[in-house]
């Protein structure tokens, strides 16, 4: 049996019918996304601070890392190449050290690209999840408000 008129709304407004049953289905459902979205809130937060100190660390060692560089261009005496047999020993030895710091440095340079990345993609994935959260929010209250006019124009 159908109620009618005041008699609906009253129901609708204290939650009693269907009406309420599925208001209330709709406000635990909002909530949930509220709470969704503050932890996303707070989990970009972290990744946030997270990258900010990947970030320092990596700079410092590429820091490092140059004037590794530095170094090995510089690590050099004159007793190492005093005769042409001790530069002919020495050379190998010379451009693997080079070598090597300018390797290290390329691979600091690539873990801190790597890094950027991943935090970009992961701020973005974090991001986009709070704007669904957000449309669906919006969806829920749109179909409330249907409903609610759709109530009251069935009933006035």
């Amino acid at each position: 049996m159908k109620k009618s008129g005041i008699v609906a709304s009253i129901m609708s407004a204290l939650k009693l019918g269907e009406e309420g049953k599925i208001v209330s289905f709709f406000n635990k459902l909002e909530n949930e996304f509220e709470r969704e979205i503050k932890s996303i809130n707070h989990n970009i937060k972290g990744e946030e601070l997270e990258h900010d100190h990947a970030v320092e660390s990596l700079k410092a060692k590429i820091e490092d890392a140059k004037k590794a560089i530095e170094d090995a261009w510089m690590n050099i005496t004159a007793e190492q190449v005093a005769t042409n047999a001790l530069q002919d020993g020495f050379k190998e030895t010379y451009l693997y050290n080079v070598s090597l710091a300018e390797h290290r440095l390329g691979e600091l340079e690539k873990q801190l690209k790597r890094t950027n990345e991943l935090h970009e993609s992961s701020i973005k994935d974090l991001n986009e999840l709070t704007a669904h959260l957000c449309i669906l929010s919006i969806m829920r209250r749109s179909i409330e408000h249907n409903r609610c006019n759709a109530i009251c124009n069935r009933e006035f």
